[in-house]
């Protein structure tokens, strides 16, 4: 017999809820007009929620943002769902899955060249996780050995104040008006993290730093 335990309905719908969960975070308007606009997935239903459909719409209004053009790019995208107008050749889904997504779009969306151009720079965009490095990394910094009794929105909070302090040392930098760079005071988080009523006033002074920051820098 099958060594992995049966689920109890209730598992099952806590499972799948985490699941939901996790698409809702990783689910954007790129992914969604990815997929509608991928060949090799055509055929599938494209728009059991509505969802794939609305991401499609958004990035159609971002990069079309003459009416014209995106209404264009609608009418060549239902000849597409259809394989109606200039998708009728059976040769160019024959291609669907020998040919990248971007070459395929290049060799065979002439006649519709609004929907091209999304197809090809939706397909292009690079994939990355660096901007969720840059941010682990800084909340690794914040929330350290020392500080380890922080709650997290007060590590949130840090974590916004430490990566808006880069980028103004680096719009400094850029600028070269001589902006000094921003003091953080780091003690005053050190002892603020301390439940007691000792550490009072370093909350009452990280309070009004805060103030301060948000009054010269316009966070």
């Amino acid at each position: 017999g099958s060594i992995v335990p049966e689920l109890s309905p209730e598992d099952t719908e806590i499972l799948k809820e985490i699941v939901r969960e996790r698409w809702e975070m990783a689910h954007t308007p790129l992914h969604a007009a990815a997929y509608a606009l991928d060949p090799e997935y055509h055929g599938h239903e494209h728009n059991p929620d509505g969802k794939v459909m609305d991401g499609l719409n958004i990035m159609l209004g971002r990069l079309l943002p003459d009416g014209a053009q995106r209404g264009s790019a609608m009418v060549s995208y239902t000849d597409y769902l259809h394989k109606q107008g200039t998708f009728a050749d059976p040769i160019m889904w024959s291609k669907a899955r020998d040919l990248p997504v971007w070459k395929w779009w290049m060799t065979f969306g002439g006649g519709a060249p609004e929907l091209r151009r999304v197809a090809i720079k939706v397909h292009s965009a690079m994939p990355s996780s660096s901007s969720c490095e840059r941010n682990w990394s800084a909340y690794d910094f914040i929330h350290s050995k020392r500080r380890n009794k922080l709650t997290s929105q007060r590590a949130n909070d840090l974590v916004y104040v430490f990566s808006n302090k880069q980028l103004m040392r680096r719009q400094a930098c850029i600028s070269k008006k001589g902006e000094h760079d921003l003091y953080v005071p780091w003690q005053w988080f050190d002892s603020a993290s301390e439940e007691s009523e000792q550490d009072e006033g370093s909350r009452k002074r990280l309070s009004e730093w805060y103030k301060d920051v948000g009054a010269k820098k316009n966070f």
